[in-house]
């Protein structure tokens, strides 16, 4: 094949692929298709960890109402409430996942905390760390 000859059908191709690229620019597609969300009972737990209410007349269904010997009014918090830095007990902190027995005594030993992000400037804990704990802790203010 001759020079002029690749050189034509490269050019050939390059303008192909150009024309495809707009003609693809051109259409309004989403990049993934969205899924709709799952419908939710009520009484049952979404994805999220939080009761749906039951509908009137309907007592809740809940995992923990359907196990036998369980009170479902007894049950523990739920873990997505907020943890004060300054009165949080060690065990408290322990149960934060990613954090074990040597950060939740840096952080008591580091205490009192005006903001959760002191945590990375008293160098508490890294910053890998906070960022996944972050948003379960809280400082309140007095």
């Amino acid at each position: 094949m001759q020079r002029t000859q690749r050189l034509t059908l490269l050019s050939a191709l390059t303008a192909a692929a150009l024309a495809g690229v707009a003609a693809t620019a051109g259409a309004q597609q989403e990049p993934y298709p969205q899924k709709p969300p799952a419908p939710v009972e009520t009484g049952a737990v979404d994805s999220t960890k939080h009761v749906m209410p039951p509908a009137a007349g309907k007592p809740a269904d809940t995992a923990l109402s359907r196990q036998p010997g369980v009170n479902p009014a007894a049950a523990p918090a739920p873990t997505g409430d907020l943890l004060d830095l300054n009165t949080a007990t060690k065990e408290q902190l322990e149960a934060v996942p990613d954090i074990g027995t040597a950060y939740a005594d840096k952080i008591i030993k580091g205490r009192p905390y005006a903001r959760t992000d002191e945590l990375v400037s008293k160098k508490i804990l890294p910053n890998g760390v906070f960022a996944k704990v972050k948003d379960k802790l809280v400082v309140q203010q007095k």
